[in-house]
């Protein structure tokens, strides 16, 4: 893997919320080489609600919501983009990379919106800015359902590969590849009773 580590939650109990300032250097406050990723499973895709977001929710920092039946990232004060239909009851692995000055929002490993000359307002640039994890600072926006391997990573200018990040197989992929077992097990059983 060619990016280092920042933080990485496998998963909470709940959502959570943790100040910037709780640690010294703990949460980076780049704006560039920079990456998220976080593994969703929504029980409802109505209402906005945050997934994983470093910064002021309203006005600096970055991170990736649902809202409206859709996930997009958000660079605070600055825009959504991306934007993928999200499904409730099913795991999806979503992403938010900056690189070189591009922004990509990343659904299984697949490019699904970038910005380009889009930098973020630094996450330090605010003193109400946090670590949040499926909710607000201010306790709204809370996200309903399972939010896993959760990761922030900084990466050398060119070192980042869509291949580093995490990915959810397709529901169609694992139905088909336990389809093909099926179909050759059946095949087998029929081959070895024409051999008695």
């Amino acid at each position: 893997m060619a990016h280092a580590s920042i933080i990485s939650v496998y998963s909470a109990p709940g959502p959570w919320v943790a100040p910037l300032n709780a640690g010294p250097a703990l949460l980076p406050t780049t704006t560039n080489n920079f990456g998220m990723e976080i593994i969703a499973d929504p029980n409802s895709t109505g209402p906005a609600q945050i997934l994983f977001y470093n910064g002021n929710d309203s006005d600096a920092g970055w991170g990736l919501y649902l809202a409206g039946g859709v996930y997009d990232a958000f660079f605070g004060g600055v825009s959504f983009f991306g934007g993928a239909l999200a499904t409730a009851g099913q795991d999806t692995a979503l992403a938010l990379v900056e690189n070189n000055g591009v922004a990509t929002f990343y659904v299984n490993g697949v490019a699904e919106g970038s910005q380009l000359d889009a930098y973020p307002n630094p996450p330090d640039s605010d003193p109400n800015s946090y670590l949040l994890f499926g909710e607000s600072a201010g306790g709204g926006y809370t996200f309903g359902g399972t939010l896993s391997d959760a990761e922030i990573f900084t990466f050398a200018p060119g070192q980042f590969s869509p291949s580093d990040l995490e990915t959810v197989p397709e529901p169609s992929t694992l139905a088909l590849g336990l389809a093909g077992f099926a179909c050759f097990a059946a095949w087998a059983r029929h081959r070895r009773g024409l051999r008695t």
